[in-house]
């Protein structure tokens, strides 16, 4: 009799689909949809993490329905008194250096140095050594690669950035990513490459830069409009963001929202 309240981060089996690890109306779709209807049936309301994925669990379900976004809770005192004014603009890049990312195509594609600005990676996987043998054989391109360090010290690092690239070769449904709310929890602009609701969400409230997935051009020439800027510009954007986080990506107002939901179905 205890009530059941469900978070749906990835669209499962869907997301499998979109990714090409499993076949559309093969027999394991129809057994993990068959799975996904009972999780639907037996739960008391449903949590989605971005707009696409609770349009979908409308579809599904006439349970109640919250959005709640994997939001980092921000310290806008620390953002003011610990965000450097660099000699150069230094971008940063926080996450998995995978084939659905893409990072290697912009190191080998984008010259930073040309625009006098540094790149900096964190992060591990199997892109990880083909970025390392560009930076040994392309010594002084401006891009440095780092160790992988936890969530925890990668929002403290971030204080130490201009701004950050969040790249993405393929749109999935419903995927809402989480290092936006991680930027924007730093007060950092991004330089967003990809489709779907994050797209939207950049651009929409103006948080950074927008280009499609893959079109290293437009990302380009957004790197160059940056390049460009000075501190004083760059910290009007950083206050932008940081009212944005306040009026429409509120760490405690959504806490209070969820509160209010859970307790509804008591």
């Amino acid at each position: 009799r205890i009530k059941l309240v469900l978070n749906v981060s990835d669209i499962w089996p869907l997301t499998a689909v979109e990714l090409g690890v499993m076949r559309h109306k093969s027999f394991t779709f129809r057994l993990f949809s068959g799975i996904e209807k009972i999780m639907y049936s037996l739960s008391d309301a449903l949590i989605g993490q971005s707009n696409e994925t609770c349009s979908y669990l409308k579809q599904k379900s006439d349970k109640p329905i919250l959005l709640y976004r994997n939001l980092t809770k921000p310290n806008f005192n620390q953002i003011v008194n610990k965000q450097l004014l660099n000699s150069k603009n230094k971008i940063v890049y926080a996450g998995l250096l995978g084939l659905a990312q893409g990072v290697y195509n912009i190191c080998s594609n984008i010259d930073f140095k040309s625009l006098n600005v540094e790149f900096h990676i964190y992060g591990d996987g199997i892109e990880k050594s083909l970025i390392e043998n560009f930076i040994q054989q392309n010594s002084e391109c401006n891009i440095f690669l780092h160790q992988t360090i936890t969530k925890d010290e990668m929002q403290k690092k971030l204080l130490s950035y201009d701004a950050t690239i969040i790249s993405l070769t393929k749109n999935i449904y419903g995927a809402f990513p989480s290092k936006i709310t991680m930027a924007i929890a730093s007060g950092l602009p991004i330089f967003f490459s990809g489709d779907g609701e994050g797209f939207k969400i950049v651009d929409e409230f103006n948080l950074g830069y927008v280009s499609e997935a893959g079109n290293l051009n437009v990302l380009k020439k957004n790197l160059i409009e940056f390049s460009r800027l000075n501190h004083k510009q760059i910290n009007l954007m950083k206050l932008n963001i940081m009212n944005v986080v306040e009026k429409e990506f509120n760490y405690v107002d959504q806490q209070s929202k969820l509160c209010k939901f859970i307790s509804s179905l008591i």
